[in-house]
């Protein structure tokens, strides 16, 4: 693990035995654009009152990253096919490290804006790399079951990072989350270079061409588009809540950032407690799971906007119903995103850079949306929670319900 591999030590990646290390790094990897959004959550009404501007701005700093991730991940996926893993993984950590640390100098919100646009394009780049190791390594069942790791490895960000940015927030002011991700993304760009070796061997010419191609084959699949459809909105009750809650959580209901960050850990969990039952699920219908699963999300959603008019605004209200929601919808996530991937086995990663494109392209335009209502009570968090399980199930049973998956 420690050594330079030769060539011929790597003609078969997928019978190495140093292959569940390099997938253990992967991993890891995975886990940086989760927290890149939630660890800076607890200080967004820190960052408003620093700055002195509205709420709708601050959040922007989340859309904006989301944007800058996810319209660079199309691009990113036919770097990494064409040229490799490492060497765009390499180039793009470093530019994140930079923003990083220019973050915390901003003079004005409208710099932290375009700094976190930009992080969020070297993001992609870095978890498209690392996502698309998976897939070099491993095949079949195998992949099947790195592909539940690698959902839930991608879901201990949300989890364990509004924690400590609570933390971060509350010792060191809403800087220190940035200082966080540059120490993070350093110690990645380390295990990268001194222990991981190039896993594309397959590599293809890089054209434009071969983007708007490549694009074109995959949007044309209706069953990849559904995928991307139920990927997007069933993500985008996780950003949600990051997004929303901390203005009301702190400022209506008054909790402090670390307050805000267990309750956000709460809910990091219940999308890895949803992921850990899916894997659970394997053996289950589709048809069933998926069912059930919407049903309950529907009860829920509709529960919570009822409450929400007639009883007041509390942490209760608030927590318990999202809990469920997020539960739930991580169920669900994973079978459509593993179905995805099995459809261009041939171009892993830029179906890979296209499904995680459009899922975080849907959750930036719901923050748009946020961004507009005033959250001084949880009616219009109530709104748009029901708005967002309304058209999953529209959809789930304009278009076949399950069958994608049978397929």
């Amino acid at each position: 693990m420690f050594r330079k591999y030769k060539p011929a030590e790597l003609d078969n990646l997928r019978a190495h035995p140093h292959r569940h290390w390099w997938s253990m790094v992967a991993l890891f990897g995975v886990m940086i654009s989760g927290i890149s959004i939630d660890l800076n959550v607890p200080s967004l009404p820190a960052i408003a009152h620093y700055f002195d501007v509205e709420k709708g701005l601050v959040q922007l700093t989340i859309t904006a990253y989301l944007f800058g991730m996810g319209f660079s991940q199309l691009l990113a996926g036919v770097v990494s096919d064409s040229v490799g893993r490492k060497r765009p993984f390499i180039i793009a950590i470093v530019f994140y490290i930079i923003c990083s640390l220019l973050s915390p100098l901003s003079q004005n919100i409208y710099q932290l804006i375009a700094l976190r646009f930009f992080q969020g394009m070297a993001v992609s780049v870095c978890s498209v790399s690392m996502r698309a190791i998976i897939p070099d390594l491993f095949e079949g069942t195998a992949f099947k079951k790195m592909a539940s790791y690698m959902s839930i490895a991608w879901s201990i960000g949300p989890i364990v990072a509004p924690a400590i940015g609570g933390y971060l927030q509350a010792y060191f002011g809403w800087q220190g989350p940035f200082y966080f991700l540059a120490g993070y993304a350093a110690s990645l760009l380390l295990l990268m270079v001194l222990f991981v070796p190039e896993t594309l061997h397959r590599t293809s010419i890089f054209k434009l061409s071969h983007v708007i191609r490549n694009t074109k084959c995959m949007l044309s699949n209706k069953g990849y588009v559904l995928c991307m459809i139920y990927a997007g909105l069933l993500y985008s009750m996780l950003v949600l809540f990051g997004v929303a809650c901390p203005f009301l959580i702190q400022n209506v209901l008054g909790y402090s950032a670390i307050d805000f960050g267990h309750i956000a850990l709460l809910m990091g969990f219940a999308w890895l407690l949803g992921n850990s039952s899916s894997r659970l699920m394997l053996e289950l219908s589709p048809h069933i799971k998926i069912t059930v699963c919407f049903w309950l999300m529907f009860v829920t959603a509709a529960g919570m906007l009822i409450c929400s008019f007639y009883v007041e605004t509390n942490i209760y209200n608030i927590v318990i119903p999202i809990f469920f929601l997020i539960y739930l919808a991580a169920i669900i996530f994973p079978n459509y995103y593993a179905k995805a991937m099995t459809l261009f086995p041939e171009m892993s990663a830029s179906a890979n850079a296209l499904m995680g494109s459009s899922f975080v392209i849907c959750a930036g335009l719901v923050t748009i949306l946020v961004s507009v209502f005033k959250m001084a009570t949880q009616i219009p968090l109530s709104l748009i929670y029901m708005g967002l399980v309304s058209i999953c199930m529209s959809i789930y049973y304009m278009t076949g319900k399950a069958k994608i998956l049978e397929a």
